[in-house]
């Protein structure tokens, strides 16, 4: 039987890497507030106080890490070009101002969702308009955009406490009518392309203060192994990083919404707009399904598991790091539900209770109690010694495991 790996951001953040959206937003607003100064190596970033105060988490970086990131260099042309790509780029303009939390990959994403929600619903408004007392929270999302609105001058005769769509962003509809309305493409246009921009910058924040120290992480001692990891068959991750291509040496990793080294997926899952009757496709450039397509990232996968399927090629499937919230609902019921046993990994009793729930939110009470019979699905904790993990497999799995860490390490993995 296969062995396959599910992983998310949770696998990086196991080793310590600063690879949380709240990482990216807060080390990137520093440099911006700090252009000026000389930073030569990533622990002349990650040490600053004043970064370690908003973002905890990379002083536990670099507390971790400390040799390997006082000696990785920094290129000053890569910061200068991060800091261009964000210093007007609207959605970090509008994430700097509205979390003031800690923001994971998931938070990102459906704030992506409730934008373009709000959007929609603008889209639909006259060039002239005034917000209801229940809008009031699309006119907070919208003051945020400041490309899009702004209020009407008040020598106009207009409504108090109107907005103006910005003359740049409207149309005369039809031609010669003198008639104005809201040009819907150009404005779907400018939150993609600004949405691009923000990829960009953040492949290039990765590379810079994660996958540039991968040759001395290797060999400083602080990266641990988990044995049988080197033997599963195939990994199938989310996360844009190549940190388990480099740590660990077995078959190919299918990065499902691109890498680093590639385009990359940042957008949002199907909705009702979705819907064959009811199809919408202002929006379909943010959706994952669109941009999957576009940039060609799942084609090895999908290659990969019709070809278990339609050879009834049984698999084992571990999962770690991966939140199994909704918004993956896809590819999370099509690996579970052709897997023949599911095994989750979790760091802590509340991750636990978490993975339980996004369970149930994707199959419903009865398709999670089928997981559990069916599926032989199991718990195992990342605390305990993971050699116990034979205890919730099945007799064969056991077996398969027993083979999987006595044998040698085998060839280095292949990227796609």
């Amino acid at each position: 039987m296969k062995n396959i790996l599910l992983l998310g951001n949770g696998f990086d953040l196991y080793y310590n890497l600063p690879t949380k959206y709240a990482d990216f937003l807060h080390v990137v607003d520093f440099l911006q507030k700090h252009r000026k100064g000389s930073f030569e190596t990533i622990g002349t970033v990650f040490s600053q106080q004043t970064l370690q105060h908003v973002d905890p988490f990379i002083k536990v970086c670099y507390d971790t890490h400390t040799k390997t990131y006082d000696s990785t260099p920094l290129k000053q042309d890569d910061i200068a070009e991060i800091i261009r790509l964000t210093e007007k780029n609207i959605w970090f303009e509008y994430l700097i101002s509205v979390f003031n939390k800690d923001v994971g990959w998931i938070d990102f994403e459906k704030e992506i969702g409730v934008v373009l929600d709000c959007f929609g619903k603008a889209l639909k408004k006259p060039t002239v308009f005034a917000f209801s007392a229940k809008e009031q929270y699309e006119k907070f999302i919208l003051g945020l955009f400041k490309f899009f609105i702004n209020k009407a001058p008040s020598g106009k005769v207009v409504t108090i406490g109107a907005y103006e769509v910005n003359k740049d962003y409207c149309t005369e509809n039809p031609q010669g009518s003198k008639i104005e309305v809201i040009n819907t493409e150009k404005v779907v246009g400018k939150l993609y392309e600004e949405l691009c921009g923000l990829s960009k910058a953040l492949k290039l924040y990765l590379t810079c203060f994660v996958e540039n120290a991968y040759d001395l992480l290797k060999n400083d001692g602080t990266w641990t192994r988990i044995d049988f990891f080197s033997h599963i068959e195939r990994a199938v991750t989310f996360n844009y990083t190549n940190t388990y291509e480099n740590l660990y040496f077995n078959n190919a990793a299918f990065h499902i919404h691109g890498n680093t080294k590639n385009e990359i997926v940042l957008g949002v899952n199907p909705d009702q707009a979705d819907n064959i009757d009811s199809i919408d496709t202002t929006f379909v450039c943010f959706k994952k399904y669109y941009q999957r397509t576009l940039f060609d990232t799942d084609v090895d996968y999908l290659r990969y598991i019709k070809e278990l399927i339609d050879t009834k090629m049984p698999y084992r499937l571990f999962t770690m790091g991966h939140s199994l919230d909704i918004t993956d609902r896809d590819i999370i019921e099509e690996l579970f539900r052709n897997a023949s046993e599911i095994v989750i990994l979790y760091h802590n009793f509340d991750a636990k209770k978490s993975y339980i729930a996004n369970l149930i939110k994707i199959f419903g009470k009865d398709g999670f109690d089928i997981l559990k019979k069916n599926k032989k699905l199991s718990f195992v904790s990342l605390n305990d010694d993971l050699k116990s993990i034979k205890a919730t497999l099945s007799q064969e799995a056991q077996k398969d495991l027993e083979i999987m860490l006595c044998s040698e390490i085998g060839e280095p993995i292949a990227v796609i």
